[in-house]
């Protein structure tokens, strides 16, 4: 019987039998999976009896057709991603400082080298080649098998592998694993596919039947990743909670302990949804009347309780809505220039077309303290303004684990230093702010007047570190960068700061002539070892004259990272840069006269089912694509809505393939440009 038949078996009649010999096809694959994410530890097999936990409750939603192998590889490594993800997060509580990291490669090519880059290089592959590659490497069936079950001929299968092959193989070389097609076949072959653990399949299909009890580890990882792949297959999320406990046979009490998961509120909109089902190519909406969530009480500032229906309401020092793949959403924070917002956090769910405040401001009740500080120079009482505002940096300032800071959340107070500076990493869970260096040395100064305080007694008190600071989705809490070593030494403005998901890494590039002394840095920074690195790109020939000679990018610019091809897209006005991390140089591409970006007056990113970069510039009304394989711009048609005419923040939702613009008002405006490839 085919793995299509044993499913519909068991979801018709909740066959142990069937059900034990999927487990027993599948389970060296999807341990073979979690264990290169994990390493030989209980958690692959925790992660691996996730996995067909999942496939407990899932098995009668299964569409027809669907392939078991790739789908138990896709949910095998969300279920090791999460388990790696909470491993992480305790590791991080629990060490207080880490040791830089010894970094070493042997001079060939070997497994070890292999193995750490696999699995996200074989995710980045269309899904068609990806199955084909799965069912004929990771779980070791011939090329016959894997044309049985697919159900198509000898030729097309040969050419999907072969073609799964060498994209592995272009995608393995820019993240420095060199080797041919060939080899790397060979090496699948002999390593990718590990026979189980002796009694793990027995163990897996014991708890799955209800048999025996599942660990409460494997049991907390499979509900976060029913949970990850409900907002993958943008599914309305209370309907899945409600529903997916109904399994067939004893699988049941195995799993009828999981809870629902939190934040339903967030969940999607069945309407929202149909109705960006049915955007087509080039096309754009708006969606009117979001909800605003997380504002426990009004504030009692009439101004801010109508800023409130808004949202978090448009900061025009930032354009950038990072996203959380992990979470289905956009996250956003920062600063307008002299208004109220110091460090609150604010996410965008698309799907439910909600926006949630995630903390509230400290000192919002202070209504444009900022202006104040202004006044106290330029108004016409200034010695007033300039006592409200020692008061309010006395109330609620304050120097606290080494760092200058907030009484209320422990945030940042750099208020209008945002730019193109925020990021998000999925694997820890935190959303990344690099602050302005000026600005924070100079609140410190002003916070010590306020005080009454030495400013040189109160900067002693302040440790060693960067302006790198970042906000804890899981405690709500935030944390200012803290460490010895090389780093960069301030936080520049107008820089660019980006995720890079495969290397785990952030990378900061600031060329900013307006600060002093002048700052041309490009470090990367590793949260593990929590440690930075000077990438010295271009063979270290110095930043400031590639920027000037316009080979590297200047100030005010927005860059876009593109895992298909390792490159990282920056624009400026109308110039345009390529950054390739396999080389660390960084090339300039074309002058485009139809563009004009600004960090303050556009929205760049990467639209992943077009394989494109896009460029909304509101205030021409035009929409730019970017092809960074052609190295080509084209302006995008648009039917239906125009773009908001104002500046604007935005993102691209990975989840619900749409270019999200947001510019302060009560809708957004989306659109898609290409529908994603079935």
């Amino acid at each position: 019987m085919t793995d299509s038949q044993l499913v519909a078996e068991y979801a018709r009649s909740g066959s142990e039998r069937a059900f034990a010999e999927l487990v027993s096809r599948h389970a060296g694959m999807v341990h073979a999976a979690c264990r290169r994410v994990l390493g030989d530890s209980p958690a692959a097999e925790d992660a691996a009896q996730a996995t067909f936990l999942v496939l407990v409750r899932k098995a009668r939603k299964l569409p027809s057709g669907t392939n078991l192998a790739g789908w138990l590889y896709r949910t095998a490594q969300l279920a090791a991603r999460d388990a790696l993800k909470t491993e992480r997060r305790r590791a991080r509580r629990e060490k207080e400082a880490a040791t830089m990291r010894e970094q070493s490669r042997p001079p060939e090519v070997s497994w070890g080298e292999v193995r750490p880059e696999l699995d996200a290089a074989i995710a980045a592959l269309p899904a068609r080649e990806q199955e084909a590659l799965v069912l004929r490497y990771l779980c070791g069936r011939s090329e016959q098998e894997v044309c049985a079950e697919l159900g198509a001929p000898q030729s097309t299968v040969a050419t999907r592998i072969s073609s799964a092959l060498e994209r592995l193989r272009r995608m393995l070389s820019r993240r420095g694993v060199a080797l041919s097609a060939a080899a790397l076949g060979g090496m699948l072959a002999a390593n990718a596919a590990p026979a189980a653990p002796a009694g793990l399949a027995a163990s897996i299909a014991a708890t799955c039947a209800g048999q025996t009890a599942a660990s409460a580890s494997a049991a907390a990882i499979a509900e976060g990743t029913v949970r990850t792949l409900a907002w993958a297959k943008a599914k309305v999320l209370a309907t899945v909670l409600c529903t997916a406990a109904v399994v067939a046979g004893g699988g049941a009490a195995a799993v009828a302990h999981l809870s629902a998961a939190p934040n339903l509120s967030m969940a999607d909109d069945p309407t929202v949804v149909a109705r960006l089902a049915a955007l087509g190519e080039g096309c754009s909406l708006r969606l009117g009347d979001f909800r605003v969530l997380g504002v426990e009480q009004p504030p009692e500032d009439r101004k801010m309780r109508q800023a409130y229906r808004f949202g978090p309401g448009f900061r025009h020092r930032c354009n950038v809505m990072p996203w959380a793949a992990d979470r289905g959403t956009a996250l956003y924070c920062g600063s307008a220039h002299k208004q109220f917002h110091v460090n609150d956090v604010w996410e965008f769910a698309l799907g439910a077309n909600a926006w949630q405040r995630l903390v509230s401001s400290d000192g919002e009740n202070h209504f444009a303290p900022a202006l104040w500080a202004a006044a106290a120079k330029y108004g016409k009482d200034p010695e007033n303004n300039l006592r409200r505002w020692r008061e309010w940096l006395g109330r609620n300032l304050e120097v606290a684990d080494g760092s200058l800071r907030t009484t209320g959340n422990g945030g940042p107070y750099s208020p209008i230093m945002t730019w193109d500076q925020l990021a998000y990493d999925p694997d820890l869970g935190r959303l990344y702010w690099m602050m302005s260096g000026g600005s924070h040395h100079a609140a410190v100064k002003e916070y010590a007047q306020a005080i009454g305080q030495d400013a040189a007694e109160l900067a002693a008190r302040v440790a060693p570190g960067t302006t790198l600071w970042w906000f804890d989705l899981e405690t709500r809490r935030w944390s200012r960068q803290l460490g010895e070593g090389p780093r960069p030494l301030t936080g520049g403005m107008a820089g660019t700061l980006r995720y890079i998901p495969e290397a785990r890494r952030l990378v900061w590039y600031v060329s900013a002539e307006n600060t002093i002394p002048y700052e041309y840095d490009m470090w990367a920074y590793d949260a593990e070892s929590n440690a930075w690195q000077d990438l010295a790109p271009n063979g270290g020939v110095g930043l400031q004259a590639l920027s000037r000679a316009g080979m590297a990018p200047g100030n005010s610019i927005q860059s876009a990272y593109d895992p298909d091809r390792g490159l990282l897209t920056a624009v400026g006005g109308a110039a345009t840069w390529s950054y390739d991390f396999a080389s660390n140089c960084w090339e300039w591409i074309c002058n485009d006269p139809a563009n004009d970006a600004h960090d303050m007056q556009t929205v760049f990113a990467y639209d992943q089912a077009a394989r494109v970069c896009l460029l909304a510039q509101p205030l021409r009304g035009t929409l730019r694509a970017y092809d960074p394989e052609l190295r080509v711009w084209t302006t995008a048609s648009i039917s239906g809505p125009p773009m908001p005419s104002r500046p604007s923040a935005g993102f691209y939702d990975g989840r619900l393939n749409a270019l999200v613009l947001y510019d302060g008002g009560t809708s957004v405006w989306v659109y898609r440009h290409r529908r994603a490839a079935r």
